[in-house]
């Protein structure tokens, strides 16, 4: 079985994630509990998650120079995904996530810094070119500059 090839042009953010009881209001400190770290950006779940279907993925992105950047890189990696294209930036850290969930209910409320995925640039897309030439599929979200 010839294994599809899947070119993934998009974003990483790491999700930094509590529980709270309740959603503050404005101006409001709540006590929380459950920190955890995720690998998170939509372009990253898609790549993951295709590479671990089987697929032979790139993966197309600007990650922070930085401990969040080196932590997703290791991760892609062990996952087979091909990072030739995963460019590292001193400019701009990595996107983060700060999301706080709702025990009860599990609603959220997300602030997003995306960081160095405002730095993908069409060029950056341009040096990818015969990765997307040979996908079989291309993906991509709108959590990246559109011009790229």
């Amino acid at each position: 079985m010839i294994l599809p090839r899947i070119t993934v042009v998009g974003s990483y953010a790491t999700g930094l994630t509590l529980k709270v009881k309740r959603l503050p209001s404005p101006g409001e400190t709540v006590l929380a509990s459950g920190y955890r770290v995720d690998y998170g950006g939509k372009g990253s779940n898609q790549a993951v998650g295709c590479a671990r279907l089987g697929a032979e993925v790139a993966f197309v992105a600007r990650i922070g120079k930085d401990d969040f950047g080196g932590m997703v890189l290791r991760l892609y990696r062990e996952e087979g995904i091909d990072v030739a294209f995963v460019q590292q930036t001193a400019e701009q850290s990595t996107g983060v996530g700060f999301i706080l969930v709702e025990a009860g209910s599990g609603n959220n409320c997300i602030a997003l810094d995306p960081g160095a995925n405002e730095l993908l640039s069409p060029a950056d897309v341009a040096r990818c070119c015969a990765a997307l030439k040979s996908a079989a599929v291309v993906l991509t979200q709108l959590e990246t500059p559109v011009a790229a």
